[in-house]
């Protein structure tokens, strides 16, 4: 090789070093954008969780009011059934 050759792979060399250490910072601040997501889509996930167990309970509190009303309509209901019944003797 003359020492210009080797002048110019020398160069290419280091041109190509310079590009792996841009790509290598570059690739090193997508991952940390990847961590911060990923930290957020953590608190998220709690909080979905700790929401769903809220609603949980608001749809058994729902249910069992239901439940009660229905109750109390049907003896309403009996009642109402009853005094037809007296009404009519």
């Amino acid at each position: 090789m003359t020492p210009e050759e080797i002048n110019r792979t020398i160069e290419f060399i280091l041109q190509m070093q310079a590009r792996n250490e841009v790509t290598q910072e570059q690739h090193k601040e997508t991952l940390r954008g990847h961590d911060e997501m990923l930290q957020q889509m953590a608190v998220q996930g709690k909080l979905i969780a700790e929401l769903i167990v809220i609603e949980s309970r608001r749809i058994d509190e729902v249910q069992q009011e239901n439940q009660a009303a229905h109750m109390r309509f049907e003896a309403w209901e009996k009642r109402h059934e009853h005094w037809e019944k007296r009404d009519e003797d």
